[in-house]
């Protein structure tokens, strides 16, 4: 997992080919691009619960091996059997914002390898990379093509007084810097970085105050390593890879 196969971004490059992050997946309701999410098992997407407010297995599809936004209505799309939102998830406040897509069918992993997960212990991070098809501007329009930045993590404490001392260190983390940042439709995108020469996921975008700020807040992944291991074992999302 977690390697290179054979809006939210603000002041981005646009990725050249998917091969470099085939685990990214676009969330296309009722025909158009809203979400991303990341491929954490052969029928597994991993994505933001708010992502998936008002929205139903029948008005969700799940595209793999995107690269442009124009690709939405292709061949390349999943039917989605099951939504697993947590069921903690605040709306109000974006708490337990994460959720599982148990896909229809499985996903060719040879083709499309998974992003791996985080052990359960909290880590800082450093040189982390969010991807997705959001807003180039604060005020602009989606992205046509998939975009990445590389943003640093925030200091907790710091992010914490910005929301009001309002978030939790185990369930979320930080990042973000002026003029790089994600943006309106990269919710539910990936935050990773390289550990061991492979792509490991640390938080899943989640909301941020307007865009190109520090102090995007993302859910961490590694707090909830205990609902999306359940969710697998229950629903039978595949395999599933380790950092």
């Amino acid at each position: 997992c977690g390697i290179q196969s054979p809006s939210r971004i603000i002041g981005g490059s646009p990725v050249d080919t998917i091969s470099r992050y085939p685990f990214m997946a676009m969330l296309v309701f009722s025909g158009e691009q809203q979400c991303g999410g990341s491929i954490i098992a052969s029928k597994a997407i991993l994505t933001a619960a708010h992502c998936m407010d008002g929205e139903t297995i029948d008005s969700t599809k799940v595209g793999i091996g995107l690269l442009n936004r124009s690709q939405a209505n292709s061949a390349q799309l999943y039917d989605v059997a099951e939504i697993v939102i947590h069921p903690n998830y605040t709306k109000a406040k974006y708490y337990n914002d994460i959720s599982i897509l148990i896909l229809e069918k499985e996903i060719d992993l040879n083709q499309y390898p998974p992003i791996c997960l985080p052990s359960p212990k909290r880590q800082c991070y450093n040189d982390l990379t969010v991807i997705g098809w959001g807003y180039t501007e604060p005020d602009g329009d989606y992205s046509e093509q998939l975009l990445e930045v590389e943003v640093p993590e925030n200091n907790f404490d710091d992010c914490n007084a910005k929301w009001e001392n309002d978030l939790c260190l185990k369930k979320q983390l930080c990042a973000g810097d002026v003029g790089k940042d994600s943006c309106q439709a990269d919710s539910g995108g990936p935050l990773f970085r390289i550990i061991n020469g492979r792509y490991t996921q640390a938080g899943i975008v989640s909301f941020g105050d307007s865009c190109s700020k520090k102090y995007g807040v993302y859910s961490r992944v590694s707090g909830f390593r205990n609902f999306i291991d359940d969710v697998i074992a229950k629903h039978g999302g595949g395999y599933m890879c380790e950092e």
